[in-house]
């Protein structure tokens, strides 16, 4: 049921009760007013009854049965459909407005959860790449240690005098050999 239906059956409730509690009141005051009626004549009917049942009045002077308690009317207070319409109306909206937060919590949960799959992923990724840079690392080290007593053996070659004029020499063959290949590729 909705909030507007809530407060429209509280509405209803509340003029049903009050319709109920007239009646209630009228069927009490009719009661009341038969019972008013037979307890201020209640002895004056006893003697009657005594005189035509051949009795004598005085027997009435003992006093007479009890008629019993007035009638009450049954009251119904209006205001607790309007009270309940307005508990239901209330709890209509709380629960909508649980219902929403459960949604968005849910939401919420699947975006953590779709983040830390992504961290997860880049966690991944990253723990790959530095497990590839120590390798190169690695690598590069090897190869440095493998290329190191050829270097000492070069720096020796290179401070004597014999080992200076054939780096000389090296390094212009080296400088001199792309001229010559490209001269030999035009000839062609």
């Amino acid at each position: 049921m909705s909030f507007l239906g809530d407060i429209l059956g509280s509405a209803l409730g509340f003029f049903s009760a009050k319709d109920t509690n007239r009646a209630n009141q009228r069927a009490a005051d009719d009661t009341n007013q038969f019972t008013r009626e037979m307890m201020q004549n209640r002895h004056q009917w006893e003697v009657n009854d005594l005189k035509a049942a051949g009795l004598n009045p005085v027997l009435s002077a003992g006093g007479t049965p009890s008629m019993g308690s007035s009638a009450k009317a049954d009251v119904i207070n209006p205001m607790d459909s309007i009270s309940q319409g307005l508990q239901s109306a209330l709890a209509v909206k709380r629960f909508n407005f649980e219902l929403d937060n459960l949604k968005a919590d849910t939401e919420k949960k699947k975006q953590e959860a779709y983040l830390t799959s992504d961290l997860s992923q880049k966690a991944a990724a990253d723990t790959s790449l530095a497990i590839a840079q120590i390798r190169n690392a690695e690598t590069q080290n090897d190869l440095l240690k493998y290329q190191l007593p050829g270097a000492r053996v070069d720096a020796k070659t290179d401070k004597s005098t014999i080992g200076g004029w054939a780096r000389a020499v090296g390094r212009t063959v080296n400088n001199l050999l792309p001229m010559f290949n490209s001269a030999k590729s035009l000839a062609r």
